[in-house]
């Protein structure tokens, strides 16, 4: 096995940062209490969650397309 390279690890835990945030958040009045002062109501709680996770849906959705675009034979399905 060999390292992950400290860049695209670095870019994936950031990734992580609205999930673990909107989850934090949605949980605990306190903490919902104080972002919404700080940071606003779009980017607490179930909000968050909503919205990370469709941009995440549309995202993978485009890859798995893109992939279907370039496949050939029988695994490119009916033309």
């Amino acid at each position: 096995m060999t390292d992950i390279p400290r860049t695209p690890l670095l870019l994936g835990l950031a990734g992580l940062v609205p999930l673990l945030w909107g989850a934090l958040s949605a949980t605990m009045p306190g903490l919902f209490d104080i972002g919404i002062e700080t940071v606003g109501p779009r980017f607490m709680g179930i909000y968050l969650l909503n919205f990370y996770g469709t941009v995440l849906l549309a995202f993978m959705s485009g890859i798995l397309w893109g992939f279907a675009g370039r496949a050939d034979g029988p695994v490119a399905g009916p033309a």
